[in-house]
C-alpha cells in the first residue's frame, strides 16, 4: 500500500495548493476560518509525514494514532469548506473540488490503516 501513502501526501499538496487559491477570494474580515482552514491542511501534512516516517513494527500504536488524527483533520476540513461554502465565501465549484480531494484523501488514510493491520 505504499502507492496509498504517496498519493495521501500528493493529493494533501494539491489541496494545499488548490485551497491557498480559494482562500485569496475570503474577505479580509474573515481570518478566522480562512486560517483555520490553511493550519489545518498543514496539521494534516505533518501528520502524515510523521506516521509515514515511523516503523509499523516498532510504534505500531503511535502510527494507528496519527492515522486517526489524519482522518479526524480530514473531517475537520470538511467542515471548514462547508462553513465558508454557507456563508458563500466560495463557489459551488470550488467546494466540490476540495470535497472530491478530501473523499480521496480519507479513502487513501482509511486504505493506508487496513494496509498496516494487514501487514502486521
Amino acid at each position: 500500500m505504499k502507492n496509498s501513502k504517496f498519493n495521501l501526501i500528493v493529493y494533501s499538496k494539491k489541496l494545499l495548493f488548490l485551497v491557498d487559491d480559494i482562500l485569496t477570494c475570503f474577505p479580509n474580515k474573515e481570518r478566522v476560518l480562512k486560517d483555520k482552514i490553511k493550519s489545518t491542511i498543514y496539521e494534516l501534512l505533518e501528520c502524515i509525514y510523521e506516521a509515514n516516517a515511523l516503523y509499523v513494527s516498532e510504534f505500531k500504536d503511535k502510527r494507528y494514532l496519527l492515522q486517526i488524527e489524519c482522518i479526524s483533520k480530514i473531517n475537520l476540513l470538511n467542515t471548514l469548506i462547508e462553513e465558508a461554502y454557507n456563508y458563500k465565501y466560495i463557489s459551488e465549484k470550488d467546494t466540490r473540488a476540495v470535497a472530491n480531494y478530501l473523499d480521496k484523501l480519507n479513502i487513501f488514510t482509511k486504505g493506508w490503516m487496513k494496509s498496516d493491520i494487514s501487514n502486521h
